[in-house]
């Protein structure tokens, strides 16, 4: 009898990750706690982009607006763009670089150049308001800030107090602040600054459920061990495969197609650096947008054969919805939604346009470098409606309210611990604390871990949206709209929707006789944060909200009236 997929993929995992194994774990103490690593794990990024650059120089990292540009051309560039940041800004090791910018390859010079300098980088939010940028910016001063240039005039107008690097869209010199002339040809090229493991390496903005903006440290070995584990589960999956087909796993490898990625996700996104690191792991490349547009990334999937597609359930529903989507997705190998869980009903419409690709997915967040669990190809059978299985170098276990860890299968909240753990949220130790139990993360996710170690994702115990991939904090809406004198009571939450996953719903009781309008509140919400964050639908009461015995506005009940049509 066929040995099953689940045990065999076990077998596979201890194999490759055992003694003497490809994938070789060790345990590492990190704050005084042990972990398991990988022990091959790069050391930190500069080296890694270096190795990159060694393996796979001349191939074409990413094409953009109808240029290619090479790993070469881009590490060149950085090595120059380093150099002038030590120059003229004195940026030494451990100091902190922000970027904020479109998809563009000036990005991934900035990224590449901040690793050489054994800086940190740090990826604002290019969505972001004036006002926006500006707390985050207060609240993760940098020494030096690289901005295209609609960012760099919302820098301006929120009073940022760093000077401010110019990406012009001309891409031409302009001054002593102008990208173009730092990373010109002219200027010397900065030698590799040694780091730290545990120095850290980005740091990357998540609200958690207060609606602040904190930045999550992401350390070197944080970030080390998210590559080492991608190269892991790509092993993992072709030797998986090898033995359910009888096919020598080095006859698999030479049948992959070259790895060409479309970025859907902005790069200060964690899940847009996981497509990124996966093309310089592999010598791949990326296709860039300059803005999301179905048609136009149909266009470009046909024209460069696009063979790994990662993007949220909206961009996906765009695409399946387009007339050409048997073609359009026609040359992938895998395909999955990111950023949020995928719809029942848009993965089987993946399975219909895209039968030949695999399908993958996990779970995971910004503070864990976007993942915890995985689960691709002949797993995804095995086990539908698993967000994945915890990889070798995490753990998971659910709580319940009291903080009893609860046995296998048991429904609570999921905590993990392990070395992809951020090392905490930037200059908020009090925040950080909050977020752990001792020394698991507290996700905020509910959901149980079964006895084969598939992690099941029920529900988001945090009072978040997430629309089209993005991050809605309903505490940071309701606040804008709590300051309007004639707005006696207001809530946001969220309800299904079949292109955006989820769409914002904002509940006001207006005082009587106060005017009432939906384009008025969406204009409110829009001048105050970014576009994304304004309410798809606006819905007045007359009567009070329901409330819990403390106070509590009782948001299920209210989303409950507006899904009947009740309110």
């Amino acid at each position: 009898m066929p040995q099953p997929v689940v045990t065999l993929h076990q077998d596979v995992v201890a194999e490759l990750t055992g003694p003497g194994g490809d994938f070789e774990l060790e345990q590492v103490t990190v704050g005084g706690l042990e972990f398991r690593a990988f022990k091959r794990a790069p050391a930190n990024l500069g080296d890694f982009f270096a190795e990159a650059g060694s393996a796979f120089g001349e191939r074409v990292l990413l094409v953009q607006e109808g240029r290619e540009h090479t790993i070469g051309e881009l590490l060149g560039a950085a090595r120059r763009l380093a150099a002038s940041l030590r120059d003229e800004f004195a940026v030494a090791a451990g100091d902190r670089v922000g970027i904020v910018m479109r998809n563009r390859p000036e990005y991934l010079v900035s990224l590449f150049a901040v690793a050489r300098a054994g800086a940190v980088a740090v990826l604002f939010n290019s969505r972001g308001s004036a006002a926006e940028l500006r707390a985050a910016t207060d609240d993760v001063p940098c020494s030096v800030v690289i901005a295209d240039e609609p960012r760099a005039g919302r820098l301006a107008e929120g009073g940022c107090a760093v000077p401010v690097v110019v990406v012009r869209e001309s891409g031409g010199p302009g001054g002593p602040l102008d990208y173009a002339a730092l990373a010109g040809t002219d200027r010397r090229e900065a030698e590799p600054v040694p780091v730290d493991r545990d120095a850290p390496a980005w740091i990357l903005f998540t609200s958690g459920t207060s609606g602040r903006a904190k930045g999550a440290v992401l350390t070197q070995r944080n970030v080390g061990n998210m590559i080492a584990n991608m190269r892991f589960l790509k092993e993992s999956g072709i030797e998986l495969n090898s033995r359910l087909h009888g096919v020598p796993a080095d006859v698999l490898r030479k049948h992959l197609p070259p790895p060409v990625s479309l970025l859907v996700y902005p790069l200060f996104h964690v899940s847009g650096l996981s497509v990124l690191m996966t093309a310089l792991l592999n010598g791949g490349r990326t296709v860039g947008l300059r803005r999301w547009d179905p048609v136009e990334a149909g266009r470009l999937m046909i024209a460069h054969r696009v063979t790994l597609l990662s993007a949220p359930p909206l961009a996906l529903h765009d695409l399946l919805s387009l007339p050409d989507a048997a073609e359009v997705l026609g040359g992938l190998v895998q395909i999955g939604a990111g950023g949020q869980a995928t719809p029942p009903g848009l993965a089987r419409r993946m399975s219909e346009s895209a039968p030949d690709a695999a399908q993958g997915g996990g779970w995971g967040m910004t503070e864990t470098v976007a993942t915890v669990c995985s689960i691709a190809g002949p797993l995804v059978q095995a086990r539908p409606g698993a967000a994945g299985r915890v990889i070798p170098i995490m753990d998971v276990r659910a709580v319940n309210e009291e903080g009893l860890v609860l046995s296998s299968g048991g429904t609570g909240e999921l905590e993990v611990r392990g070395v992809l753990v951020m090392s905490g949220y930037w200059g908020l130790p009090e925040a950080t604390k909050a977020a752990f139990d001792g020394e698991w993360y507290r996700t905020g996710d509910l959901g149980h871990v079964d006895a084969e170690g598939f992690v099941h994702v029920i529900d988001r115990i945090t009072d978040m949206v997430i629309s089209g991939g993005e991050n809605i904090y309903c505490a940071e809406v309701e606040k804008v709209l709590s300051l309007v004198d004639d707005f006696v009571e207001v809530a946001v939450f969220g309800v299904p929707d079949l292109r955006l996953g989820e769409r914002t719903i904002a509940a006001i009781r207006p005082r009587a006789g106060a005017p009432t309008s939906q384009e008025e509140v969406k204009a409110l919400v829009g001048e105050a944060l970014a576009d994304y964050k304004v309410p798809s639908e606006v819905v007045f009461l007359a009567e009070p909200f329901p409330r819990t015995a403390t106070g509590k506005v009782l948001k299920a009940e209210l989303r409950a009236a507006f899904l009947t049509g009740a309110t």
